[in-house]
């Protein structure tokens, strides 16, 4: 058997455990554990219904960074678009994401496209089990 104190009641962590959470386990130092998750934040794309804190407007005029095969998938996500000499040509000022506007599935999907990354992922500890005592920040 092992010698290991009982792990905390379920009670006492199972209100914590809704929406996005993950369990870890570590051998590592609190401190080392903590730092670690105050450190790491990795940035992401924004999903539809994102608020974004700024505008953003794709101005008109040449996309080099597409190639025309992505007309018909730009048009579909509303942007005015002709072809050119073999380059796509934006016809109008586009907006991508007004400040304080929750993000259209369409805008989400021409953030990808237009390789904006809005949002920044970070994890928060909420708790911890250690030598038998269950805490909650």
């Amino acid at each position: 058997l092992f010698s290991h104190p009982p792990p905390p009641r379920p009670s006492s962590y199972l209100k914590l455990m809704s929406g996005n959470i993950g369990l870890l386990a570590t051998n590592r130092s609190h401190q080392d554990f903590v730092s670690w998750f105050n450190n790491f934040e990795v940035e992401d794309y924004a999903k539809q219904g994102f608020v974004p804190g700024s505008d953003l407007v794709l101005e008109a005029g040449p996309l080099p960074q597409f190639p025309v095969s992505m007309c018909g998938v730009l048009r579909k996500l509303g942007l005015k678009l002709q072809i050119d000499v073999g380059k796509l040509v934006l016809l109008e000022d586009a907006v991508v994401c007004a400040k304080g506007k929750p993000l259209s599935a369409e805008q989400a999907k021409l953030t990808v496209h237009l390789g904006l990354k809005l949002v920044k992922f970070k994890a928060q500890v909420l708790a911890k089990w250690q030598g038998g005592s269950f805490e909650e920040y």
